[in-house]
């Protein structure tokens, strides 16, 4: 057996040995020292792995990938039955699907609304934010509804994640093909830990958003234009992220007129949850207005902000979206290449907003898998040492990572960043 593949299969041994363990601590916010242990050895055997990804000669690719492609699903199997403890979200998708199911409009009551107080069950009491209405955009919605429709179980959930997940993965395995990159460049995405827990542990729909995306950018590739603008259409309905990428894309199409299929598309997926606007979009006002985990430069913002007006959080929003606006007006005038002008855009999102949770970084590993990137791969992997906070949380009540943990997550990242020949990939 060649010596490569013997090094990934015991690497596989020792992950999926760490998954269970993972899987045995039961609730995760009560053993999270243990955890971040236990996340330390995937972090570092992940590293390893993909610097020795590289020499892997050709003639051992195929059996590479199917061995790391079998790992995978393994990984995620197991973690499919850990408890959701790092994070509740999940426990609001099933709400929401719940409350469709039973023709409520998810945006017009909050899971504390007495008009719903019949519904309340075991699961409402995970549900976080009980007061504000849902913050996801319809295809969300929809993908919850019919979800809740076949089984209101955390596991089937997380199983339709995990679909998505998977797709994705072959998704990424196509663009390689298409773009002649080394195949093995998959395992960055297959065995990324951070993204295994937070999908198959913790079950994240940012997954659905991120496959519609990845979608979206092979269609175009492939020069199937109107169906690339309708799948980008879709993840921005899944989730709002992706409505810095539309002018990236734009740039791109032959026919630009095509873009504006997004319009109807958009208007038909909240017909059938309208209400007063300011009632549907109450949920995200919400969280954009309020809403603050780990955003580094926000911070150093707000304080500065801070010297000239009471209360900082507006115009340091104003600030920074001006600055993601210049960032994406420069890319779509002087960049050259469409996968590293998404990638570009879709960090200076996650760096610029004022809510920077672990599992957000899952925007990013598809792409560092198409165009890869030390630093990115580095934040990819140190973000999840940002569930420290958890400790905090237990502690004393307050969510956010001590100041120290900045330190760890940005200067390594921004170090390698900076570098010259880093930026040179958008020529």
């Amino acid at each position: 057996m060649n010596k490569n593949i013997f090094k990934l299969i015991l690497f596989g041994l020792i992950f999926e040995i760490s998954y269970f363990n993972i899987l045995n601590l039961k609730n995760i916010r009560n053993n999270v020292p243990s955890f971040l242990f236990t996340y330390s050895i995937l972090a570092i055997g992940y590293l390893i792995l993909i610097y020795q990804k590289q020499f892997v000669k050709k003639k051992h690719t195929f059996s590479y990938i199917k061995i790391m492609i079998f790992f995978a699903i393994i990984f995620r199997i197991t973690m499919l039955f850990c408890a959701p403890s790092l994070s509740d979200d999940i426990y609001r998708y099933i709400w929401d699907g719940k409350m469709q199911l039973n023709g409520i409009n998810p945006y017009q009551y909050a899971p504390n609304a007495p008009q719903v107080s019949h519904l309340v069950d075991d699961q409402h009491r995970g549900i976080n934010h009980k007061s504000i209405p849902t913050i996801y955009p319809p295809i969300s919605e929809f993908i919850f509804f019919i979800s809740y429709r076949i089984s209101g179980s955390i596991l089937f959930f997380k199983i339709v994640f995990v679909i998505f997940d998977l797709l994705i993965m072959y998704i990424i395995y196509l663009i390689l093909k298409l773009k002649n990159i080394d195949l093995k460049n998959l395992i960055i995405y297959a065995w990324n830990p951070l993204l295994i827990i937070e999908v198959a542990g913790t079950g994240h729909n940012d997954v659905i958003a991120i496959f519609f995306m990845m979608a979206s950018i092979y269609l175009l590739l492939i020069k199937k234009e109107t169906l690339s603008i309708f799948a980008l259409t879709l993840s921005f309905l899944s989730k709002f992220f992706p409505i810095f990428l539309f002018p990236i894309f734009y740039k791109y199409l032959k026919n630009k007129f095509i873009i504006l299929i997004s319009i109807p598309i958009v208007i038909l997926s909240y017909l059938p949850y309208f209400i007063d606007p300011k009632l549907l979009f109450k949920g995200l006002l919400a969280y954009s207005k309020d809403w603050e985990f780990n955003g580094f430069i926000y911070s150093i913002i707000k304080k500065i902000v801070l010297q000239f007006t009471g209360d900082p959080r507006f115009m340091t929003r104003a600030i920074l979206g001006i600055i993601l606006i210049g960032i994406v007006g420069y890319l779509f005038f002087y960049s050259k290449n469409f996968i590293g002008s998404i990638m570009i855009t879709l960090t200076s999102f996650l760096l610029l907003t004022p809510t920077f949770l672990p599992w957000y970084v899952l925007w990013i590993i598809p792409l560092i898998a198409l165009f890869y990137k030390k630093s990115l791969l580095y934040l990819s992997v140190i973000i999840g040492f940002a569930y420290i906070a958890l400790i905090q949380l237990i502690n004393t009540g307050d969510w956010f990572v001590p100041w120290w943990f900045y330190i760890i997550e940005f200067v390594p990242f921004y170090y390698l960043l900076l570098k010259k020949k880093n930026l040179k990939f958008l020529q």
